[in-house]
């Protein structure tokens, strides 16, 4: 899992890709991007996502992205990339959507 935070622009976004140029060259099978925390993402950023994607498949690693925040999601949609991307709910969205409830 690569947990990432804030913004994910010129500045972040060479670290992303060396992250996963490393991940990948170990042979992972599965990654898992989680943009729960990202509050905004750049041109550069989504680059560094869809370079990420062509590493991943290149090498035979399953990429899956945790949904980020409402406007980060607005950007997947506007550029269409929602629907070419492998989306999952984040591991917070999860538990407390099985965790029970506490009203009385």
């Amino acid at each position: 899992m690569v947990r990432l935070y804030g913004e994910l622009d010129l500045i972040s976004a060479p670290e992303l890709e060396r992250e996963m140029d490393s991940i990948c060259g170990q042979g992972a099978a599965r990654v898992l991007l989680d943009l729960e925390n990202v509050k905004f993402i750049d041109s550069t950023g989504l680059r560094a996502i869809l370079a990420a994607r062509q590493l991943c498949a290149g090498s035979g690693c399953e990429l899956t992205l945790t949904r980020g925040s409402m406007s980060v999601q607005r950007l997947f949609k506007l550029t269409g990339l929602v629907d070419q991307l492998s989306f999952s709910e984040s591991e917070n969205s999860a538990a407390a959507q099985s965790a029970p409830s506490l009203e009385d």
